[in-house]
């Protein structure tokens, strides 16, 4: 009775599974997702916030520090970016970033704040050092958690060997 319980269980995990993977695969091709276009790649996002951000604003963003721009736009304009791009249900910008090695949303907006603050303020990119140092600094967070992780329950058990085993042959 377990087992075909079990079995059952699984398959409709497998079913479920299988019908997010087709889903997240028509998500990720198409150029509209709610209404919403989705850019195809960093150039076209920054041809998308150029056309939705008032001049007023933009002038504002880039006149920060760098260093405090996604600081103050990542829960705000971050957020925005994250929910209308699909971030946590895969589109087809996602999946452009995954391609470059992002995977956690935090890091996809950080990214794509970053480097849309280096584009209005016409300075290098620099993709690869900021990917290496967004990627490394997710890698530490995830070993810092699994090193902190907090033992649930600990069992000791005897060993009770049987006399027989023992005996040499």
């Amino acid at each position: 009775m377990l087992f075909a319980v079990s079995a059952t269980l699984i398959a409709q995990t497998s079913q479920a599974d299988i019908y997010a993977e087709e889903a997240y695969q028509k998500r990720i091709v198409k150029e509209y997702l709610h209404g919403v276009y989705i850019p195809r790649d960093l150039s076209d996002a920054f041809v998308q916030f150029n056309k939705l951000i008032d001049k007023a604003t933009i002038v504002k963003f880039k006149n920060l520090p760098e260093d405090q721009a996604d600081r103050r736009l990542h829960f705000g304009f971050g957020k925005w970016i994250s929910h209308n791009y699909n971030f946590f249900e895969g589109s087809r910008f996602s999946a452009f970033l995954n391609n470059l090695g992002l995977y956690h949303p935090d890091d996809m907006i950080t990214f794509v704040i970053i480097t849309y603050h280096r584009n209005i303020n016409k300075n290098k990119l620099d993709v690869k050092l900021l990917l290496d140092k967004l990627i490394k600094n997710r890698e530490a967070i995830i070993q810092a958690r699994k090193l902190e992780g907090e033992v649930i329950s600990s069992e000791k058990r005897k060993l009770e060997v049987h006399p027989d085993s023992l005996k040499q042959n």
